[in-house]
């Protein structure tokens, strides 16, 4: 590549390059380029749930047969739960309270994702001594795979900050995603905001 420029390029915000002179490029580019990720599961619609205070889980996205539930505010237990959301007014939490919802496994699992190049970006307030275990995993269409764990208790308090955590699943055949809760008493009511599922 030779460039012969006679003076200095003039560079503006939203401009293109000036330069007086010539420039002769030798040279060979190559590669590719996608642009923009396209969102496949996004905050803005899991807020469309519109909970009013702790609720049924209505996300158009993610979906459970546990007692994953959206919430507003704190949780109903002391020590364990964030004291609100993230982002917006709401966010998905596990309400471990009442029988049969410690002690065990339970799964929060995404709609179908048929795009292929696929990253999550989300948000998790895991504060409560009974949380043994948070994974996320991803379905290929015949198994499920563990992509990220933390394990115990990560938050201090109720109004602890938020953790920000981005997997990048480019690499692997992504047909669904789950979140998966491994407690040992009801003071793990972990949570999740700013969920945002791209390609």
């Amino acid at each position: 590549m030779v460039i012969t420029n006679n003076t200095l390029p003039t560079v503006d915000a939203g401009s293109a390059v000036c330069a007086t002179g010539s420039v002769d490029l030798d040279g060979t580019v190559s590669g590719s380029f996608s642009g923009s990720p396209s969102d496949i599961f996004t905050e803005a619609q899991s807020e469309s749930a519109s909970y009013s205070g702790e609720t049924a889980l209505a996300d158009p996205n993610w979906s459970s047969s546990d007692n994953w539930k959206g919430n507003t505010s704190s949780t109903q237990s002391d020590d364990t739960g964030p004291n609100g959301p993230k982002y917006g007014t709401d966010y998905i939490y596990y309400e471990a309270s009442g029988s049969g919802n410690s002690g065990g496994t339970y799964t929060l699992t995404s709609s179908n994702i048929t795009a292929s190049g696929i990253s999550i970006d989300f948000w998790f307030h895991a504060y409560g001594s009974g949380i043994t275990n948070f994974k996320l995993e991803s379905y290929d269409g015949s198994s499920w795979t563990q992509r990220w764990i933390v394990t115990g208790q990560q938050h201090g308090s109720n109004g602890a900050a938020w953790t920000n955590v981005t997997v990048n699943l480019a690499n692997y055949t992504v047909t669904k995603l789950r979140f998966r809760l491994t407690n040992s008493s009801f003071m793990s009511d972990i949570a999740l905001d700013g969920i945002n599922v791209t390609s």
